[in-house]
């Protein structure tokens, strides 16, 4: 009777090798399910700091534009090296003169241009000194936006008198500035960023009436 009263002790004293695998091999289930349900949260977190990321640079990028161009000129040069007036509207880029960016050593117009390619959105600048552009140091560029997958421009209004009021997506040789620009930018993900909608403060003298409505869908800026 002793033998197996010492037989059952040394049964109950620990774990058999089969319960040992399958305690292991539950941990291991909960390990990896915990693993994918942290990495799942910190994808869904980088995602979000992402999105936070792009919406404040959009922020600063699109008040630099709203700015600039609000406040574009018409400015006939005298070399007419850059046509008839100093502002080319084109679906890929615009160059126009404006007011000096901000924290630039020395202030009056400046000539700018935006351009998009190589999945960047890109601005230039010199200064403009009366009616030809300066060479020195009043100069700059930056990268206002990258990972984008296209970046365009439209413009509306009627770039000659019996023309009729619609968006054009590009402006040249015109006497006057559109009603209104807009800028349409897509991401590489695929994400379409709110337009940027800018109405220039100097209002056309030709091919628009006075009082001519702007489109119902866009609100002004």
């Amino acid at each position: 009777m002793r033998r197996p009263r010492s037989r059952r002790r040394r049964q109950s004293a620990g774990f058999t090798l089969l319960e040992l695998l399958i305690a292991i091999t539950l941990l291991a289930l909960l390990t990896t399910v915990l693993l994918a349900g942290f990495q799942l949260a910190l994808h869904a977190f980088e995602r979000h700091s992402r999105r936070l990321e792009r919406s404040a640079s959009l922020l600063v990028v699109y008040d630099f534009l709203r700015s600039r161009l609000a406040g574009a000129r018409l400015i006939a040069p005298v070399n007419r090296l850059y046509g008839p007036i100093l502002f080319d509207g084109r679906a890929g880029g615009l160059d126009f003169v404006s007011a000096a960016p901000q924290g630039a050593a020395t202030g009056g117009l400046y000539l700018y241009s935006v351009t998009f390619g190589s999945g960047r959105l890109s601005v230039s600048w010199q200064r403009f000194e009366g009616m030809l552009p300066a060479t020195g140091r009043e100069s700059g560029e930056a990268v206002l936006l990258e990972n984008l997958r296209s970046a365009s421009f439209d413009y509306y209004g009627a770039p000659v008198e019996e023309a009729e009021l619609a968006w054009r997506d590009e402006w040249r040789g015109a006497f006057y500035l559109p009603l209104l620009l807009r800028l349409n930018l897509t991401f590489i993900d695929g994400e379409r960023a709110p337009p940027l909608v800018v109405a220039p403060r100097l209002r056309p003298s030709r091919g628009v009436p006075v009082g001519s409505p702007l489109p119902a869908e866009t609100p002004r800026q």
